[in-house]
């Protein structure tokens, strides 16, 4: 007789425990393996959202960015929160690859800078918005300034920029509801 190895059950006692687990996994949750597989790699939530990677350091940072908004980022935010430009939802300092943007719909791939006056003629903005337009988002850049004074035509400009640019995943072809079955 081989030896018994610790924590091992065997035989029938396994058998019942075996069972006994099986049941309380399927109380917990009634779908098929299979099923739980492909709606975890689907996710959850409203929208899509392009997944990039993100360090812990970067998404403190933005996390600090988020709680330290200048007054125009702060009256800008007030006036696209919660979709009431338009029913388009927006997130405000989003880390997107090594940079942080003021505010980003990933539903029309529309990146929203607040600009002070540190920006003038900023080689580092230019970089950035290349990036950034290179992963497939358009970029609107206002001064501090508009927005404090002029916020309606800020908001008309963004209006615009959403109704009549086709937005890119707009272009892509929707998948099939059925899944490409008839």
């Amino acid at each position: 007789m081989p030896p018994r190895r610790r924590g091992f059950y065997t035989g029938p006692l396994r058998e019942e425990l075996v069972r006994h687990v099986d049941a309380a996994t399927r109380a917990l949750n009634p779908l098929p393996l299979w099923e739980r597989v492909i709606r975890a790699k689907r996710g959850s939530g409203e929208g899509e959202m392009p997944k990039y990677r993100v360090g812990k350091f970067k998404r403190s940072q933005a996390r600090h960015l988020r709680h330290g908004l200048t007054d125009a980022e702060l009256q800008l935010w007030q006036l696209l929160r919660s979709r009431q430009l338009a029913e388009v939802k927006f997130r405000r300092q989003v880390p997107l690859g090594s940079w942080i943007v003021d505010f980003v719909s990933f539903e029309h791939m529309l990146v929203i800078e607040a600009d002070g006056s540190q920006h003038v003629d900023s080689a580092h903005d230019q970089t950035r918005d290349a990036d950034l337009r290179n992963r497939g988002f358009r970029i609107l850049r206002f001064w501090n300034n508009d927005i404090l004074g002029n916020a309606k035509g800020v908001l008309e400009q963004i209006m615009e920029t959403i109704e009549h640019s086709p937005s890119p995943r707009g272009l892509r072809p929707r998948p099939s509801p059925t899944g490409g079955e008839g």
